[in-house]
């Protein structure tokens, strides 16, 4: 939440220090999105913050940045109790797996220590990753 602008325009990589952990991660933007962070930033200086407040030259708060998330659920027809900033990290997680089957940039993105950990993390059962083995040759 507490990037501005110019941590994010114009880049393919933003490294972002995790809160919880304080672990630095790096973020990498498509083309795709960082043409959609120049749209969204167009009229924003560079030292704006990415997610501003409403109350003032502050960044917008986890707390409000998850109601916001429920609120748009509940818009979408999902239960807000079944939607919010965590679910959405874990679906990324899930998505970015089943797509690309990259555990291991998950594990250091999310800061796990084990790739089991991430894998039980986004909720990937063993039948799952057995599946992903069968068709599997060198």
């Amino acid at each position: 939440m507490h990037l501005r602008v110019k941590d994010v325009r114009r880049k393919d990589i933003a490294k972002i220090k995790m809160e919880k952990t304080e672990n630095i991660v790096e973020v990498y933007f498509n083309a795709v999105l960082q043409r959609e962070i120049e749209k969204y930033t167009s009229n924003m200086a560079e030292s704006d913050w990415l997610f501003p407040s409403r109350e003032g030259e502050k960044p917008l708060t986890r707390q409000m940045a998850d109601i916001i998330l429920r609120e748009a659920a509940v818009a979408c027809g999902i239960d807000r109790d079944q939607w919010g900033t965590h679910s959405m990290r874990k679906s990324f997680g899930y998505h970015y797996y089943q797509k690309t089957k990259d555990v291991y940039y998950l594990m250091k993105l999310f800061g796990h220590t084990t790739q089991s950990q991430t894998l039980r993390y986004i909720g990937i059962e063993l039948d799952e990753i057995r599946k992903t083995m069968e068709n599997f040759t060198f």
